[in-house]
């Protein structure tokens, strides 16, 4: 359901786009967010949970305006007592197609490892991940990021957040 609504959006947004490919994305190459939001886990057996919060920190490299590498550090359930804890460590490589200044679209494929420390799953794991992304950039630096991660394939765990993103370089050594 999420998936669709994901994939509904980043089709509007591109059919009504006028710029396409803007060579004036934000310059800096390093980049961090947080994003919170909501997640599924659907486990191979009969129970599931649904709307467990969900926090991330991310951290990438803009090796072009088109290709970053990208990680996330998160978990699930850290904030309600009645919600499992699983937490995530993640590796992705990031397709980035920027509509114009403003306007960032991505996607997102890799692995995680999940740490599954109240057995929900049956077992930490690693397993394939997949997702999709918008930045809306405030400054040329500052974006609003909305983003939806499947981690894993069987036993699955999707999120979708809201959060902050923000484009720097490291100041040069002297």
């Amino acid at each position: 359901m999420f998936l669709k609504r994901i994939i509904s959006l980043t089709a509007l947004i591109l059919l009504s786009s006028q710029a396409v490919a803007d060579s004036s994305m934000p310059n800096p190459n390093q980049y961090f967010g947080i994003a919170a939001g909501q997640a599924d886990i659907e486990p191979d057996s009969s129970v599931g949970f649904d709307g467990v919060t969900d926090i991330k920190l991310k951290a990438g490299y803009d090796f072009s305006k088109f290709f970053s590498i990208e990680v996330h550090l998160g978990g699930a359930g850290l904030i309600s007592d009645k919600d499992p804890d699983l937490f995530y460590t993640g590796g992705f490589v990031r397709g980035n197609l920027p509509l114009n200044s403003r306007v960032n679209l991505y996607g997102l494929a890799g692995g995680v490892y999940l740490d599954d420390s109240d057995n929900v799953f049956g077992d930490s794991y690693a397993e394939p991940a997949i997702g999709v992304g918008i930045e809306l950039y405030g400054s040329d630096e500052t974006a609003i990021m909305l983003e939806y991660v499947q981690y894993g394939l069987d036993d699955v765990y999707k999120t979708i957040g809201v959060g902050l993103a923000h484009h720097f370089d490291w100041p040069g050594i002297r």
